[in-house]
Formats: structure tokens, C-alpha cells, sequence
């Protein structure tokens, strides 16, 4: 299909038909990627290089529309905005200013923002739409440094962009009914932010350091820091009361590496790796033995192929499918809400970045928050680029606690570890 076709349009995939009906000012569920380069942005080049990257990456090149029974996307013909940046990040990506696209880039002095809606895609979709941004703006500035793109990495991108729905693909992965109910969750108390402000803390580590500290313990970064978030809500609490509801961190999970595909749509679901905590004597080994456990039982890959299935059976079934759109969203998003009185906090991690190309010589540093909401209000995201490890919190409350806990545990362990956070008055 020629991506200039004006019948364009495509259906959301599984997951991103949940956001539209459940994102409001208390949930934006806004993904932000920021670069800094050594030099200030030049704005009319990042226009440039941001609708060449359209052309190639046509997903994102798309508006919401309402249909009578679901949302879905149409081709949007409109230019897209460059901002300079004035605002909070992570903020409702409001489509009537914004020319209906539903993502925002935007610059402040030598830093270039990307911030998408997740109904487009997940972390690993909005890193390859950065890429190519980043891609075509130094190649417009300096085409001899940066070296030529393949023409299948630029083909394949759109073809895929375009059709595929990985959830669908592998609806039939698994044929066994799983059970995905989870007990209410512990949350995480303290006093919202006038005006959603959101605050963001940036943790930099020496990537070499913290991997032997995570080695040493003989698991994986993602149980280590788990099972960290989780010892400091613990810690905390104690101080409170004893803990009556347990602790569960809500995990996406790249399916990407458990399924083939090469979507940049949504391909992800969640696992809730859970600490039911019934005494006051847990040391952090004891949790990262439950939490190694927990992931033991929840990554496994027919476990997952029975939550595509369940999703996917779900999203066919012939009552929900003829209920019209108003009266399904009401529903979804009482389910969402619900959903997320079972988590605690939610952790996301995108593992080892890299750009190519030569494109990393140009970049200075990475940035990358997600949107909390009222239920969870507090949000980690990590990942490693170069030779540094980040853990990037946004947070909805005042309190500070759970992050200062783990900042010190860090420390701790002998990690040098360096603290940003911007200003929220």
C-alpha cells in the first residue's frame, strides 16, 4: 500500500486500543526520549529530519479516529509542530494543538524531545522513530560523518509500520486457559503535586560497576532492581505501619525477545513479580530470592503465549466486539482502574541502547521517563547507553523516600552515583 493513499488507515493493535479510553490528565500514558547532543538544536533541521522520518516510519504518521465499535488510525495529512520546550514533561499530548498528531517534538538549547502516546507504540517502536529522527538530522547536517542508511532498514520499517499486528500473529502461540487475577496491592502513599506536576530524579551509575555488583548476586539487572524497588517500599513502610497488602511491581515485558516479529507497534505484556511480606525481619536477599522465583514462574514462554491468547480471545469476543465504542471505553476504563489498584509501581526497562550509523559519536546523553498516574505514582524506567546505567523516576507525589532509599543502597555497594532532578516548585 502506497503510505500516501488519503483511504489510509489502520486499527489499533491489542494493547493500544486500551489507552485512548483510559489516558486522562491523571494517567497520560505519555512516553518521553530525550538526546542531548554537544551542540544547540537547529530547529528547521529537526523539522526536516522529523518528516523524513514520517516517510519512513508512516505509523506515526497517523490521527485517532472514533469508529462505532473501535478507535483506529487514519493517515493525517497535517505538518507537524516542532515546540520549543515550555511545558512539564510527559503531559496530556492534547491532538487539537497539535494538528491531530498524537506526538510532540521539541528542543531547549542543545536537547531534542520525542514524546509519543502509547497507543502508538511501546518503548522499543518510540526508540526507532528517535532513531530515525536523530538519523536524518545529523545526516543533514553533516553527511559525511554519518554513514548511509540500508535501504531494508528504511523499507522494512514502513511495511511493517503499517500491517503489522504482532499480538495478532500470535494469537494461537498457546491453547491453555492462565488464570490472571491479582490480589490488591500495596500503595505507595504521599501528597500529589499541585498542577500534575511531574518530578523527574535521574540516577547515573558507571555501567561496569553496577553490572558487577548485579553479577555478584547471580541474577539479572532487572530482578536486582526489582527486588531493590521493592526492599526500599518495604524499608519505608515499616516505618509507617506493618504492611497488610503485598507489594507488586508491575513489569512490561518486551515479547519481542520470547516471539519474531518486527513491529514497532505495541508487542509487550505485563508480569507481576510479588512480595506478600509477613513478618518485619526481610533482608534484601530474602527478597531477591522471592523475586528470582517470580520471575522463574512469569517468564516463561507459554505463560506469555497464554497472555497474548487471553488478550487477543478477548478483543474477538462477539458481545464485546458488537457493544458500541462509548459503553466499551466506560468499561475498559473501570478495568484499567482496576488493574492498577494490583500494582504497586511499575518498572520498565529497555536494556542496552545503541544507535548506529555513527549517530552516537553526536550524542552527548539519553533521557527516557514515562507518565505516572494517580494510581501508581511513582515510575521507573531503565537502560544503559555507552558505558553508563540509568535509572530514570518520575514521580506525581512530594515525597521522596522510596527513591532516596535506593540511591543510598546504591551507594552503599560503593557505586558512584550521580543524582539530576529538575525543578518542581
Amino acid at each position: 500500500m502506497n503510505i500516501n493513499e488519503e483511504l489510509y488507515w489502520s486499527k489499533l493493535d491489542n494493547t493500544g486500543k486500551i489507552y485512548p479510553a483510559v489516558s486522562d490528565l491523571g494517567s497520560t500514558n505519555v512516553f518521553r526520549m530525550s538526546a542531548y547532543l554537544y551542540e544547540d538544536v537547529k530547529p528547521e533541521t529537526l523539522k526536516i529530519a522529523l518528516n523524513k522520518a514520517l516517510e519512513v516510519m508512516p505509523i506515526f504518521k497517523v490521527k485517532l479516529r472514533r469508529g462505532l465499535f473501535w478507535p483506529y488510525f487514519e493517515i493525517n495529512f497535517d505538518e507537524p509542530i516542532i515546540y520549543e520546550e515550555n511545558f512539564y514533561p510527559c503531559k496530556t499530548i492534547l491532538r487539537k494543538e497539535n494538528n491531530n498528531f498524537l506526538f510532540k517534538v521539541s528542543y531547549f538549547k542543545n536537547k531534542i524531545n520525542l514524546e509519543v502516546f502509547h497507543a502508538l507504540g511501546d518503548g522499543a517502536g518510540i526508540l526507532k522513530f528517535l532513531h530515525h529522527i536523530l538519523y536524518y538530522y545529523l545526516k543533514e547536517l553533516y553527511p559525511d560523518r554519518i554513514s548511509d542508511d540500508a535501504e531494508i532498514f528504511r523499507t522494512n520499517v514502513a511495511s511493517i509500520a503499517m500491517g503489522e499486528d504482532a499480538f495478532a500473529k500470535h494469537k494461537n502461540a498457546a491453547d491453555v486457559k492462565t488464570n490472571l487475577k491479582n490480589r490488591k496491592a500495596y500503595s505507595i502513599p504521599g501528597t500529589l503535586m499541585d498542577g500534575n506536576k511531574l518530578k523527574v530524579i535521574i540516577a547515573k551509575i558507571p555501567l561496569a560497576d553496577f553490572l558487577k555488583v548485579v553479577k555478584s548476586k547471580k541474577v539479572t539487572v532487572s530482578i536486582y532492581l526489582v527486588a531493590l524497588v521493592t526492599y526500599a517500599i518495604y524499608s519505608e513502610e515499616l516505618k509507617r505501619d506493618t504492611l497488610k497488602k503485598p507489594i507488586t511491581v508491575c513489569l512490561p515485558t518486551n515479547l519481542r525477545v520470547f516471539f519474531e516479529t518486527s513491529t514497532v507497534r505495541n508487542f509487550f505484556t505485563n508480569i507481576y513479580p510479588t512480595v506478600d511480606f509477613e513478618n518485619e525481619n526481610y533482608t534484601f536477599d530474602d527478597v531477591l530470592d522471592i523475586i528470582s522465583d517470580e520471575f522463574r514462574k512469569y517468564l516463561d514462554k507459554n505463560y506469555l503465549a497464554q497472555r497474548i491468547r487471553y488478550f487477543s480471545n478477548l478483543e474477538k469476543n462477539p458481545l464485546l466486539r458488537i457493544v458500541p465504542l462509548p459503553i466499551k471505553n466506560y468499561a475498559l476504563k473501570g478495568v484499567y482502574r482496576s488493574s492498577e489498584n494490583t500494582q504497586t509501581t511499575v518498572i520498565s526497562s529497555l536494556g542496552r541502547i545503541e544507535f548506529n550509523n555513527g549517530i552516537d559519536d553526536f550524542i552527548k546523553d539519553l533521557e527516557i521517563i514515562i507518565s505516572p498516574s494517580f494510581s501508581n505514582p511513582l515510575k521507573t524506567l531503565n537502560f544503559s547507553y555507552k558505558d553508563t546505567f540509568y535509572l530514570d523516576f518520575t514521580s506525581l507525589i512530594e515525597d521522596t523516600d522510596v527513591v532516596r532509599f535506593v540511591i543510598r543502597f546504591l551507594s552503599r555497594q560503593g557505586l558512584d552515583v550521580t543524582v539530576y532532578t529538575n525543578e518542581v516548585e
